[in-house]
């Protein structure tokens, strides 16, 4: 996907600092609560996960629409950025989803949660090869670090009580996971260039729901 094919529109204004670092502070919670959930609806009440994302985007969806019916003026998309938007949501939504949910079945909720936050490191990786952003040693450094970290979890989790047999598989299923995240922050990009986040987040799912909703149901 290239940043070329998207041609400039009105530019989309920035939120204040603080505004942006308080949202921010409400990510770990939410986050935190997600693999718990999961874990849970897989537990207690015997969700595939198909039908657990269905099932999910049948609700998220109708109020990521109504949010943005009730917040946007223009809500719709320029048509020569349909093909980008689609590509982009089948592959970082559709796909993306489905990895995250398969790898909390398998593996344990703190596993999944370290292993996710591995997404940096491969947004760090992406970006140095596709030449948009110049590679530091102490990046490359850091990158060591973290898959060192990464090995740890893995091979750290045989020896710790209560984790499944499959989160070895699980692991890897989360680090394919986190590779998405990455791509999902990276290639959004273009799109937060002529968009505002809550409609390319909106339009994104939504398009992403064509493909999980179906499967699920």
């Amino acid at each position: 996907m290239a940043e070329s094919t998207l041609e400039a529109t009105a530019p989309v204004p920035k939120p204040s600092l603080v505004g942006t670092y308080a949202l921010l502070a409400t990510v770990p919670l939410t986050w935190g609560f997600n693999f718990v959930a999961l874990k849970i609806l897989y537990g207690r009440y015997h969700f595939t996960v198909p039908g657990l994302l269905s099932a999910r985007y049948v609700l998220m969806v109708p109020l990521l629409a109504l949010l943005l019916l009730c917040t946007e003026r223009d809500r719709g998309m320029r048509r020569e950025h349909w093909a980008y938007l689609g590509l982009f949501s089948l592959v970082t939504v559709g796909i993306y989803q489905y990895l995250f949910a398969k790898a909390i079945e398998l593996t344990s909720a703190g596993e999944a949660a370290l292993l996710i936050s591995s997404a940096p490191i491969f947004a760090f990786l992406i970006t140095a090869a596709l030449g948009w952003e110049k590679p530091t040693a102490l990046g490359f450094l850091g990158v060591g670090f973290g898959f060192g970290g990464i090995a740890l979890v893995i091979f750290g989790g045989d020896r710790t009580a209560n984790i499944p047999t499959t989160h070895v598989l699980g692991d890897l299923v989360m680090i394919a996971a986190a590779i998405l995240w990455a791509s999902y922050a990276i290639f959004s990009k273009p799109l937060l260039k002529h968009y505002s986040p809550l409609k390319v987040t909106a339009w994104a799912h939504m398009l992403g729901s064509l493909l999980i909703i179906p499967i699920g149901a």
